[in-house]
């Protein structure tokens, strides 16, 4: 769970959400979306740190805002929590990200930069322990289009740098770069409010402990639904 410092994240995300469309509301232009988003699925982990690989459990959530001319501007307060336990040798190890993300559409296409905390747990086989948080900075790019009258399609990278990671323990933990793609199909439900979400992701991430590990990588499908509604 995400502590203090976290949830002071979140709050900030949503006043700044709820700021920025007021004040694009106010100066004019196409009148403000708001979406939220969620999918729960399992997906495949490779962990040089927990040494071991198995499926495990995943859960993506968002509020996403959409505002500006022809909806060229979005926010997006966005989370992340992962779960795995490996059953080749009894290690464990959970997972979560908050993430603030401003981005600008250029026509299909678009570019973000955003920020966020992370923390990271995991017990090891042999019986020590890894408590971590930091900070996240990075950017993001991809496109969003539609695909007939009903579809919509989404192609998302971005890499984020974890600084400031400090263990529970001082042990000697780091983190490097983490890479993240998606490709998402949404489908209307609904004609205005409920879509159908599904696709695949795939993140990996530079990670060593005590000098050693291959890094982390994550693979999965996913289904979930977005609720969509205007201000």
């Amino acid at each position: 769970m995400l502590d203090c410092r976290g949830r002071k994240l979140g709050l900030t995300a949503v006043v700044l959400c709820l700021t920025l469309c007021a004040a694009i509301a106010h100066a004019g232009g196409d009148k403000p979306t708001m979406s939220a988003s969620g999918q729960v699925f399992y997906a495949t982990s490779k962990s040089g740190l927990a040494q071991s690989n198995d499926t495990g459990m995943m859960m993506n959530y968002g509020l996403h805002v959409f505002a500006g001319d022809y909806k060229n501007l979005s926010v997006h307060l966005e989370g992340s929590q992962s779960d795995f336990a490996y059953s080749l040798n009894k290690a464990s190890m959970s997972s979560s990200e908050l993430s603030f993300l401003l981005r600008a559409y250029f026509g299909v296409f678009y570019i973000g930069a955003g920020g966020g905390t992370t923390q990271l747990l995991i017990k090891r086989a042999d019986g020590t322990k890894v408590d971590a948080y930091g900070t996240l900075y990075g950017g993001n790019l991809g496109t969003r289009f539609e695909f007939g009258r009903d579809t919509v399609v989404t192609i998302d990278a971005r890499g984020v740098l974890p600084t400031g990671i400090k263990e529970a323990t001082q042990q000697d933990l780091k983190l490097g770069l983490k890479l993240d793609g998606k490709v998402i199909l949404a489908f209307d439900l609904t004609r205005k409010l409920l879509d159908l979400e599904t696709g695949v992701l795939y993140s990996t991430q530079e990670a060593t402990f005590a000098g050693a590990g291959d890094g982390e990588t994550i693979v999965a499908p996913f289904l979930g639904f977005s609720l969509n509604t205007a201000f």
